[in-house]
């Protein structure tokens, strides 16, 4: 892709000789329709979280349906398919909005994923509005997730998680997969939040828990999950409820030198846009 233009702490939208979209303000350079690069500008240094897996799996959605055996049920296993179809619908220095529309496919069951992203210059919180069509809650509510292949600091080094009512912290579970079937609140809300301590960078993914489920396709994988490949790939993400238009969001902050995570607590004891 073209090099992006000059870091400035207004949001600058462009799409570059390539077709990529990128978006950019003083917290993150993006590579928004492809993915290639997603740079953190907070904490300690500017660091690139795509770095460690360039070629993996980068992000999209994944809608899955449960009450075991999944059989011949429309929803289950949809493969993961990259956002895509990206339009600006609006584009200023202080805002953009960016719509994704994308055919979420199983066999002959087609379901259409409209997502709505919109950013703000100098803020590191971005918010999410989703709509799924064609589902239905029976037998059981499907689940959509956004799937992120990212890693904390792009180094595989000095990386914890963090999720609303956990005491404490844990260690970035590096080969293996972790779920989280009930998570706590904070004002309404749940998250889950990965961070690298020496780089002083973290990643929120928050949705009030009301709009989260629990994830299924032959086992269930719970409201929250970190997943990773045997060192192939990097995810993580929040299960939400597709069977209606919802709202998550995603927080891109400097990791509190004592608590790590504090960010992610002090802006849910304010107001979300």
């Amino acid at each position: 892709p073209t090099p992006p233009p000059p870091a400035s702490p207004v949001l600058n939208l462009w799409v570059d000789s390539s077709g990529h979209l990128w978006a950019e303000n003083s917290v993150y350079l993006w590579d928004l329709s492809h993915g290639s690069v997603f740079l953190m500008k907070s904490g300690l240094e500017p660091r690139d979280w795509r770095q460690a897996f360039p070629a993996a799996y980068q992000y999209g959605a994944i809608l899955g349906l449960g009450g075991g055996n999944p059989g011949p049920d429309p929803y289950a296993a949809l493969p993961a398919k990259r956002l895509s179809n990206a339009r600006i619908t609006r584009n200023s220095s202080s805002s953009a909005v960016v719509q994704f529309t994308d055919t979420l496919e199983n066999g002959s069951n087609k379901f259409e994923l409209i997502t709505t992203m919109t950013l703000q210059g100098g803020s590191g919180l971005l918010r999410f509005d989703y709509q799924v069509s064609n589902v239905s809650a029976s037998p059981a509510p499907p689940g959509l997730y956004y799937g992120w292949t990212l890693t904390p600091g792009g180094d595989q080094a000095d990386d914890y998680f963090h999720y609303a009512g956990q005491v404490g912290q844990g260690a970035y579970p590096y080969g293996d997969q972790l779920s989280f079937p009930q998570p706590g609140q904070n004002q309404g809300y749940t998250y889950l939040t990965v961070y690298d301590v020496a780089a002083r960078q973290g990643l929120a993914f928050i949705a009030a828990l009301s709009q989260t489920a629990v994830f299924h396709s032959d086992q269930q994988y719970g409201r929250a999950q970190i997943l990773d490949t045997n060192g192939n790939s990097s995810n993580q993400n929040l299960v939400l409820d597709a069977t209606q238009p919802g709202t998550w969001y995603l927080l891109l902050y400097a990791t509190d030198p004592i608590t790590p995570y504090a960010p992610v607590d002090q802006l849910l004891e304010g107001s979300l846009p």
